[in-house]
């Protein structure tokens, strides 16, 4: 009886070593990478921000300002843009939809392109910051400005630039690209169609809210008068300016106007200066 049980024993041992040894020999699975990290948004932008300064380079009627041509242009901007990163009302972290924390180092690559005609202005992922000289040209005080820029780097900081591209072509295409890949010269997938999509294609109404409420705050917080953007926004919305229609609100343009002039300058006492601020001289530049 016992030795039955003893050879049972070490049958049953011997079963188990067996097992255990198919399964330790069997490949290792590999789980696809199907997240799009902070880390990969630097690559991502580099190589489009790459392929648009060719792009650029080799088309007519198009030109990216040199800085060490217009310093004063892109010295101006980087200011702006230093006081609306240390504004607390810009560092409102948080995770966006896949869980990936917000860049809480955010400094922005400015560039200023010059061609006729153009008034929009876009955000590639990773800080990269293209702003056309006729938008610029069409702003007046640095009270209106600011909130744009703060717009813009919020949408950068936020990572929609991301989403907006997923939308566009696909989370595959962008970790390619993330992967070391290049962009297609196919039509649908080459840099034209990568600046149609960051140029033209809206953000949600969802995600404008959330910009809003972040521009309104920093606007407030550094002191300027908020119901100047307000007016400004309603006459390029107006006027068909190009910029305006990447940010489509729930709120009609009135109403939105309302909401600033009433509850946003109320509840954040936001009446500051309309603030010329150095922006007349600034402007003087882009002429």
């Amino acid at each position: 009886m016992n030795f039955f049980l003893t050879r049972n024993f070490y049958l049953f041992i011997i079963t188990i070593f067996i097992l255990l040894l198919t399964v330790s020999c069997e490949p290792e699975i590999v789980v696809a990478k199907n997240k799009i990290t902070s880390e990969d948004d630097a690559i991502i932008g580099r190589t489009i921000d790459k392929a648009l300064l060719n792009h650029i380079d080799t088309s007519s009627g198009i030109s990216v300002l040199d800085q060490q041509t217009y310093p004063a242009i892109y010295t101006y901007i980087n200011q702006i843009s230093q006081s609306i990163n240390g504004s607390n009302s810009f560092l409102a972290l948080g995770v966006d939809s896949q869980g990936v924390p917000y860049n809480s180092n955010y400094t922005p690559t400015i560039r200023v392109v010059d061609q006729v005609g153009n008034s929009g202005a876009f955000v590639l992922p990773s800080g990269y910051i293209y702003l056309y000289k006729d938008f610029l040209k069409k702003i007046n005080f640095e009270a209106q400005f600011v909130p744009i820029l703060a717009h813009l780097m919020a949408c950068s900081k936020n990572r929609y630039g991301i989403d907006k591209l997923e939308t566009r072509f696909s989370a595959n295409f962008l970790l390619g690209l993330a992967l070391g890949g290049t962009i297609s010269t196919d039509a649908g997938s080459d840099i034209s169609s990568i600046l149609d999509a960051l140029e033209n294609d809206p953000y949600s109404t969802d995600i404008v809210d959330i910009l809003d409420i972040e521009a309104e705050k920093t606007v407030c917080e550094l002191g300027y008068d908020v119901q100047t953007y307000a007016d400004w926004f309603i006459q390029q919305s107006n006027d068909n300016v190009k910029w305006c229609h990447q940010f489509p609100r729930s709120l009609s343009l009135e109403n939105y106007a309302s909401h600033l002039f009433y509850t946003v300058k109320d509840s954040l006492s936001c009446n500051g200066n309309i603030d010329d601020g150095g922006y007349p001289q600034f402007k003087s530049l882009l002429n």
